[in-house]
């Protein structure tokens, strides 16, 4: 991996005292910190170590795609993202994070199908993550929508906070 030999870095050290093992803590604050300084080639040196070493660490797939999205490479992230499902990360999170790319690229039929299929799996999704009722809102204003976003808000506003 590409890292500046900077004297005292915690990474560079961790590198040097490790005999060069690459392991996930390390390629996990490697990129993190790769990401803090957006040194972009850098990001894609250890990205591409992360899918060669570590091909099914949910994990470390998910950062992946955090750190893809953040950068702006949608298609990649939406990949990582999946990835990370095959690998048996956490399936409702990671799709919420699919349905945000998807969001920024204002594909939006697609981030509604997976919301319906994602809350038609499993109905309590509403009561349990609002979080997906907010993110479903957002898609529907963007697609001009709003008689279902103030259905769908006025019932999560009265699930959670009953009137007097």
């Amino acid at each position: 991996i590409g890292l500046p030999m900077i004297v005292g870095d915690p990474l560079v050290d961790a590198w040097n005292a490790g005999g060069g093992d690459l392991g996930p803590v390390f390629c996990r604050n490697a990129l993190l910190l790769a990401m803090a300084e957006y040194e972009y080639r850098q990001i894609d040196d250890i990205i591409a170590e992360i899918y060669a070493r570590f091909p099914r660490d949910p994990e470390l797939l998910a950062l992946v795609g955090d750190c893809l999205f953040r950068i702006g490479s949608f298609a990649p992230a939406i990949s990582a993202y999946r990835s990370a499902i095959d690998a048996g990360g956490d399936s409702i999170d990671l799709t919420r994070r699919i349905i945000q790319v998807m969001l920024e690229c204002y594909e939006l039929e697609p981030a509604a199908q997976l919301l319906r299929q994602l809350f038609a799996d499993n109905p309590a999704l509403e009561e349990t993550h609002p979080d997906l009722v907010v993110l479903e809102a957002q898609v529907l204003t963007c697609q001009d929508r709003m008689v279902p976003v103030i259905e769908r808000l006025k019932a999560l506003h009265g699930e959670h906070h009953p009137r007097a």
